[in-house]
């Protein structure tokens, strides 16, 4: 009989395995009876960062690594292929299914006994009965002290990521701020470059045109950072855009404005992109190199 503590990937995994080759496994696994801040079910191997286990190719070691553990009959592989979702060259998943998968394969094994209770201290560890400890990071105050006392150290260390995260409050801030600075970018382009800006201010419009019904922050966003970065201030204005997609609404609209200004500023007749009179070269309306001659 194998003992294993924590029900998360490597103690399912090793549940699995086992059980596999004939030997009948204890899984402990101290929720729901036991709750942790981040789990938000009592399946087994519910992840709770990123759904992503990477590359999946066979050119780099962690699509490798997966190769391998398919042969082997891994059950982590076989329920992230039944829940898989598009993630490009990666293996992603859906997360409830994937826990959902692996919690019935254990539990339907004749050989795997899930217990659901928290266990506070390292059993003994014979030839006979082996103990596998696979808690993780969310190891429960109790096992950790024990964990902490049985290899002589006082304090245990873990390295962790968490997946980006874009909330419904930034795409609704981003909706605000996406349309003040694109009315602000037409008045600046309307008012000085006159007719070649209301014939851009129309080129504008009829492009937002097919877009008008799928409307959304993310499209504003991608819009408002070409427009700015696009002449070739560009380089100059990258540090401005990704402070400015950090702030309140009301603070990206006026800076989307100060900069709209001061390019519409510097390209008003007889100025080089530069603002300086006379012959320096810049860009032209059209986006492309020009020379300005001096006035005479």
């Amino acid at each position: 009989m194998i003992h294993i503590i924590g029900g998360g990937l490597a103690g399912s995994e090793a549940a699995w395995q086992a059980a596999s080759e004939g030997v009948p496994v204890t899984l402990y696994e101290m929720r729901p009876g036991r709750p942790t801040a981040v789990h938000k079910s009592d399946r087994l191997a519910e992840l709770v960062c990123s759904n992503s286990f990477r590359g999946d190719k066979l050119d780099n070691a962690v699509g490798l690594l997966k190769a391998e553990m398919r042969r082997l009959g891994s059950l982590v592989m076989r329920a992230a292929e039944a829940s898989r979702v598009p993630a490009g060259a990666a293996l992603a998943v859906d997360r409830a299914r994937f826990a959902e998968t692996v919690t019935r394969a254990l539990g339907e094994h004749p050989l795997v006994t899930v217990v659901r209770q928290e266990v506070v201290a390292i059993p003994s560890s014979t030839e006979r009965d082996p103990v596998i400890v696979a808690t993780g990071p969310l190891t429960s105050d109790a096992l950790s002290a024990d964990i902490a006392r049985l290899v002589g150290r006082e304090h245990l260390s873990f390295y962790d990521a968490i997946s980006p995260i874009v909330s419904a409050e930034s795409i609704d801030q981003g909706r605000v701020a996406g349309t003040v600075g694109i009315i602000a970018v037409v008045l600046i382009m309307m008012a000085y470059y006159r007719v070649a800006g209301v014939l851009a201010v129309g080129a504008l419009g009829v492009y937002l045109g097919g877009f008008f019904f799928d409307l959304n922050g993310t499209y504003l966003w991608v819009f408002l950072a070409t427009a700015l970065a696009t002449p070739c201030t560009a380089p100059a204005l990258a540090t401005a855009l990704g402070f400015a997609f950090t702030q309140p609404p009301w603070i990206i609209a006026l800076m989307f404005a100060t900069v709209g200004l001061g390019l519409a500023a510097a390209r008003r007749p007889g100025r080089s992109a530069h603002g300086r009179r006379g012959g320096s070269r810049g860009c032209g309306r059209d986006g492309r190199s020009s020379s300005i001659a001096p006035r005479r």
